[in-house]
């Protein structure tokens, strides 16, 4: 399965909000084969106590290889170019967790049982930017961050939560600093919180410096989402552009832009 091209909008959208949403990368019956068998897993997980540690979710790892298609490597590519590590997340849970190698094949899955409360979306109270201790202005370790849905989620229904164009403040507001990345995800002015809703099957690409946070789930059902990422090759450093934009430029390229 793959796609010709993201729609124009569809890349206006990324380069201004820091964000995109695009469906129809991973065919319906991986989503439901995938589904199911995290559920059976978290259920006999939830039943056994099974702690979260590091080896259970680079087995479960496994389970989510095959929605890491070449039609969502196809339209990474079309907004970061064709230098990246395709089919591989760098995981910034798994590091936390202690695990030596940083590179995994495939998703983390991420499973957000429901919780009591009104069915109805409550802002976060507080936002991040993934893998911080190791993103730079620059990409160096990441290019997109992705989620995908494997349930439908409404906004009250544990939805990913971003603050759009929070991408190109924390750029713009970092490149001014002398040392610029402090470990703490900079209080600035940012948009009001938008959840991001979706079906089953869709994949929410971010820029890597946005910010973001999870929210409640309080719909009667498990959110099951994936988490990954487009990791750069490190043979290949990303150079900012100058000037006016050309046709070879990527989204990702143009909201990296500086004034000559």
């Amino acid at each position: 399965m793959s796609v010709a091209s993201l729609g124009k909008n569809q890349s206006e959208l990324f380069v201004r909000d820091g964000f995109v949403v695009v469906s129809g990368l991973i065919p319906p019956s991986t989503v439901a084969a995938t589904r199911a068998a995290l559920l059976e897993e978290h259920s006999a997980a939830a039943q056994a106590g099974a702690a979260n540690d590091a080896a259970r979710v680079i087995r479960l790892t496994q389970l989510t290889a095959p929605c890491r298609t070449d039609a969502m490597e196809d339209a990474a590519a079309q907004l970061v170019g064709p230098r990246f590590l395709r089919g591989v997340t760098y995981s910034p849970y798994l590091e936390s967790l202690g695990t030596e190698a940083t590179l995994y094949p495939g998703f983390i899955p991420v499973l957000r049982d429901p919780q009591p409360g009104p069915r109805a979306f409550a802002p976060p109270t507080s936002y991040h930017i993934d893998g911080m201790h190791r993103v730079s202005v620059l990409p160096t370790s990441l290019y997109l961050i992705v989620f995908v849905y494997l349930t439908d989620v409404a906004d009250y229904g544990g939805a990913t939560v971003v603050r759009p164009g929070s991408h190109r403040q924390v750029y713009d507001y970092w490149r001014a600093q002398a040392t610029p990345n402090t470990g703490v995800t900079p209080d600035l002015e940012y948009a009001a919180p938008l959840p991001v809703t979706g079906k089953a099957g869709d994949t929410i690409f971010m820029h890597y410096l946005m910010v973001h946070s999870g929210s409640a789930n309080r719909a009667d059902s498990v959110r099951v989402g994936l988490n990954t990422s487009v990791v750069p090759d490190p043979a290949h450093s990303y150079t900012p552009r100058t000037g006016a934009p050309t046709a070879d430029w990527t989204p990702l390229d143009r909201t990296l832009a500086v004034a000559e």
